[in-house]
């Protein structure tokens, strides 16, 4: 019997099981190992016509567990053929170890059980970990287990309550977390560890949680140390709906004046509005509750669009794809989708009616997922990035080129055991220089040390200085004969960043959810707060004056900074942010702000112009 799934673009997935019986098992309720029948399993992708299907198979053991994983790209006469994913099980049906093959050899993680059923040790390439549980089966240790005569680095789980909960746990570095509940065991207090130092801006010394009666929080009161060693206090009030949604956030912060966050919701429960002091972004949706519009102010009434407020527009394809944003300035996306997997194939930026005159992204994928060649053209110049990688989804090599070639710019890699960078080679012709890299690990997946040669030029060998639980706190060049020194609160947070301890690079102070509440830089001290995970607002903390306000939609949509025109974002299919644009002083073609060429890790490769923007890398700073 096979189950078949269509798509309205014309494509298909199948669904084939194989024959599959109940193992025998004996007068305790143990499998036999010669009982049932083995059953297998295809899942097949249906290509457009002229192109492959994209099958992944499973094969199952006697107990129905999948211990063979054939991906497509493993098929025969694919790249990868011959390549497998195996899975083996112990006599409980726990999984024991997974082994995949390459072309160099194998890779293996082994995973060990106490007699209780518990994780015991996990074991790959890269790393050995091992933990231990006391006789409740509570965790009492964490071991990453370290080669070459290094010390093991250990987590204590020190404490439990009667109930079982966790109350106390010594890091790596001996400091000591703690935390404390009430009586129907929900988490009311949290104690940090707390450095030796006095902190760079502030950190945390206690965090008080007060749950309502529906367990939503009521408010959250954080103690804070000063960098003067005074005693400081942050509130933040939350007030929930009747059906748990959240209705608003209110901070107060030692330092910044207080801001108040409010949302509302349709009957949907989808989030309508979003109001702070700088502004109010408000949200409509289809009947499929789909973001049809943003709009860039209040908007009471969907069925009656406000006048005169600037509005994001947003359609789908019929099974529900994002086709198509048009962004207030003026400015549109339009996205297009592989027929055979729904991945995203192009992103057109257009300013004009010539359709992508800003930015054409074009994407092609393996049919394991995995992205082979991406072609982009940003203000009329086109490059093309050619991505080769390996069974296991490790990128081996990329090659970007432009159009008119100048030279193949390449970049090679290899890897120690599992995902581990063991080497790397930059060919640039435009610049005539190869630079080779070799990296060095002391064990626990911890960096050690990284030389470099750079042809023509010099080699120099970076050592880096990492603490016992993996905080980087020196990174020393020789050839340079500089130390950027690197120090983190009691919760490894970075809190102060200098070279050979001059002034320093940059200073930053955090919330009780971990969120950068504050980031001082050369020239820059803002305070940022924040919607969720998202930044929202950010002031100047010494006057409080607006320095720039945060618009979302399915993404970030908008920034605006103090007394200026709104910003808006362009991605690009990897969802970094390549170009910002903002409505002319005088009707016309939206005008460019700034442009960015990344490469496929986030590094800015280009800019032009100068901007606020800090959020690259998917659309994050």
């Amino acid at each position: 019997m096979s189950a078949k799934v269509s798509r309205r673009r014309g494509t298909e997935v199948d669904f084939t099981p194989g024959v599959y019986h109940r193992p025998a098992v004996d007068d305790m309720g143990v499998q036999c190992l010669n009982g049932g029948q083995r059953a297998s399993e295809t899942r097949t992708s249906h290509g457009a016509p002229g192109q492959p299907d994209d099958v992944t198979r499973y094969h199952y053991d006697d107990a129905g567990q999948v211990d063979l994983v054939t991906r497509p790209e493993m098929e025969a006469g694919r790249r990868f053929a011959g390549r497998t994913e195996t899975r083996h099980y112990d006599p409980f049906d726990r999984l024991a170890s997974v082994t995949q093959t390459l072309a160099t050899g194998s890779l293996t993680t082994s995973y060990a059980y106490d007699h209780d059923g518990a994780l015991r040790r996990v074991t790959d390439p890269d790393q050995d970990v091992e933990y231990t549980y006391d006789d409740l089966g509570r965790r009492t240790t964490e071991v990453q287990h370290r080669e070459g005569g290094r010390s093991d680095l250990v987590t204590q789980y020190t404490e439990y309550d009667a109930e079982g909960r966790l109350v106390s746990v010594l890091d790596a570095l001996g400091r000591s977390s703690t935390y404390g509940y009430d009586e129907v065991g929900r988490l009311t207090g949290y104690t940090p560890p707390v450095t030796a130092e006095a902190p760079a801006i502030r950190d945390i010394t206690h965090v008080d949680y007060m749950p309502d009666a529906n367990d939503n929080l009521d408010y959250v009161d954080v103690t804070y140390r000063e960098h003067d060693l005074s005693t400081s206090t942050q509130k933040t009030d939350y007030t929930f709906g009747s059906f748990d949604e959240l209705l608003s956030v209110d901070v107060h912060r030692p330092t910044d004046a207080p801001l108040a966050t409010t949302y509302t919701y349709d009957a949907s429960l989808n989030r309508r509005s979003v109001t702070s002091p700088q502004g109010t972004t408000s949200y409509c949706f289809d009947t499929r509750n789909r973001l049809s519009h943003a709009y860039l102010g209040a908007a009471p009434d969907c069925a009656a669009p406000p006048s005169g407020v600037l509005a994001a527009d947003y359609a789908y394809t019929d099974d529900g794809q994002l086709r198509a944003v048009g962004l207030p300035d003026g400015s549109r996306v339009d996205y297009t989708y592989e027929q055979n997997t729904n991945a995203l194939a192009q992103v057109q930026h257009t300013l004009t009616g010539t359709p992508g005159d800003l930015a054409t992204y074009s994407y092609d994928h393996d049919g394991n997922g995995n992205l082979q060649r991406m072609t982009e053209t940003l203000e009329g110049v086109r490059e093309s990035t050619v991505v080769d990688g390996d069974a296991l989804g490790r990128i081996t090599r990329i090659v970007r080129d432009t159009e008119p070639s100048i030279g193949a710019h390449s970049t090679t890699f290899s890897y120690e055991g599992s995902y581990n960078r063991q080497g790397e080679t930059i060919v640039d012709p435009a610049a005539g220089t190869t630079t080779t890299r070799n990296y060095f690990y002391e064990g626990a997946n911890r960096i050690d040390r990284v030389e470099q040669t750079d042809v023509p030029g010099a080699s120099t060998t970076i050592d880096y200085t990492l603490d016992a639980v993996g905080n980087t706190v020196a990174r020393t060049e020789t050839t340079a004969g500089t130390t950027t020194n690197f120090t983190y609160d009691g919760q490894n947070q970075l809190e102060h960043v200098d070279v050979d301890g001059g002034s320093p690079l940059g200073e930053y102070a955090y919330d009780e959810q971990g969120r950068r509440a504050r980031q001082r830089t050369a020239g820059r001290d803002i305070s940022t707060f924040w919607d969720g995970r998202s930044p929202l607002e950010e002031r100047d903390p010494m006057t409080g004056a607006a320095v720039a306000h945060y618009r979302y939609a399915d993404r970030l949509l908008s920034m605006t900074e103090a007394g200026s025109e709104p910003q808006y974002y362009h991605h690009d299919g990897l969802r970094n942010t390549m170009a910002l644009t903002r409505a002319p002083a005088v009707p016309g073609t939206p005008e460019i702000t700034a442009t960015y060429r990344t490469d496929l890790f986030g590094q800015i490769r280009e800019q032009t112009r100068s901007s606020h923007n800090r959020n690259i890398y998917a659309g994050h700073e």
